[in-house]
């Protein structure tokens, strides 16, 4: 059914995607141990004042991944939705470029070039939507991913202000991050298990979709 941009863009984005999502939340789990372990040495006055920063930090990192299934994981996220619709304008084209091209008798369709010239235009801005979406999508993620950036960096420079420092504690936090790994990579197969199979039965339902428009078209 061809090895078009958007295609091959498909069969690479979900584990793509995936592996970005979870190296990401593993930082942010990494970088919010390091939090919790240097706010364990600050007096009750200065981890009030810490936790105001903190509490913006936490948001967006919780927000970064509503974001990431809005945009492209969801099924109405304006990826998938570009996806479905390639989909269809696909197993389209392929039929009618039999029915243009075939010299078959018993195909008793007409298709003139204007029509056939429209559906492959359609067909190719279905293509050029997906990797917009895709394209769109993770710019707004990699703002999200530096304002994150700019505030856990705020966090730390605070604590360092009441002189507990990131060098003084490596080993403890460490110690803090090595826990948290475990239960952290546990809660991303479930969060994600869902997503993933959906996207995965997509898939399979597109290749059989396309392969049989193309069987049709041969």
């Amino acid at each position: 059914w061809g090895n078009t941009e958007a295609e091959a863009a498909w069969s690479e984005f979900y584990s793509q995607e995936l592996k970005k999502a979870y190296y990401e939340q593993k930082e942010f789990i990494m970088q919010q141990s390091e939090i919790e372990t240097l706010k364990s040495h600050l007096n009750v006055v200065s981890q009030a004042l810490v936790d105001g920063l903190n509490i913006v930090y936490t948001g967006l990192v919780e927000s970064i991944e509503t974001l990431r299934m809005n945009l492209l994981v969801s099924e109405n996220s304006p990826y998938q939705i570009a996806l479905a619709n390639f989909r269809r304008a696909k197993a389209e084209y392929l039929k009618m470029r039999y029915e243009y091209t075939s010299d078959d008798v018993s195909v008793t369709v007409e298709i003139t070039e204007e029509e056939y010239n429209a559906m492959k235009d359609r067909l190719e801005k279905a293509e050029q939507a997906i990797l917009d979406a895709a394209a769109s999508a993770n710019e707004q993620l990699d703002k999200a991913k530096e304002e994150i950036t700019k505030a856990y960096n705020t966090v730390i420079a605070k604590i360092e202000e009441y002189s507990v420092k990131v060098n003084d504690h490596l080993d403890e936090i460490a110690v803090k991050q090595q826990e948290k790994k475990a239960a952290f990579f546990t809660e991303f197969e479930t969060k994600y298990a869902e997503a993933k199979a959906a996207a995965e039965q997509h898939w399979k339902d597109m290749h059989g979709e396309l392969e049989g428009s193309e069987e049709t078209a041969e």
